[in-house]
C-alpha cells in the first residue's frame, strides 16, 4: 500500500480566508503547522510579503477532531534568558521557579549542570514570551 495514500486519508484540504491582524505565523499556529509548510501549500506567498485580509490560502487539516493548535500541544514562542545562580539554588528549585523541567534545564545547559552550579554562575532558561 502506498504510504502517501494512507497519509492523504487523514488530511483534508480547505481554504482559509485571511483576517485583519493575521500573519503567516499566526495562521500556521491556528492550523497546527509552520510557516515553511504554508509557503509550500501556497506558492504565491513569500515570507517577505505580508498576507492581506480577504486573501484565500490553502491549508491541510487533520480529520476526526485530532487537530491540536500549537498552543494546546505545548508549543509556544519562547525566549532565552540568562539566570544567575544564587546561594541555595538547586536544579529542582530553579525548575520550579521558572516552571520548566529539570530535563530541559539539562538540555539547555549541558547534562553536567548540577556539578557546575555555583552562586554567580549564569545558566540558560527558556521562557514563554508574553
Amino acid at each position: 500500500m502506498d504510504e502517501r495514500k494512507s497519509e492523504d486519508r487523514s488530511t483534508k484540504k480547505s481554504a482559509y480566508v485571511v483576517e485583519t491582524g493575521d500573519t503567516l505565523w499566526s495562521i500556521a499556529k491556528k492550523h497546527s503547522t509552520d510557516v515553511k509548510q504554508l509557503l509550500k501549500w501556497n506558492s504565491q506567498l513569500s515570507e517577505k510579503k505580508a498576507v492581506k485580509p480577504g486573501q484565500s490560502l490553502v491549508v491541510w487539516n487533520k480529520d476526526a477532531g485530532k487537530k491540536l493548535t500549537l498552543a494546546n500541544a505545548g508549543f509556544k514562542p519562547t525566549q532565552s534568558i540568562k539566570y544567575t545562580v544564587r546561594e541555595g539554588d538547586t536544579l529542582f528549585s530553579i525548575s520550579k521557579r521558572f516552571k520548566v523541567s529539570m530535563t530541559d534545564l539539562r538540555k539547555w545547559n549541558g547534562s553536567k549542570i548540577e556539578k557546575q552550579m555555583q552562586p554567580g554562575k549564569n545558566i540558560t532558561v527558556q521562557q514563554e514570551k508574553n
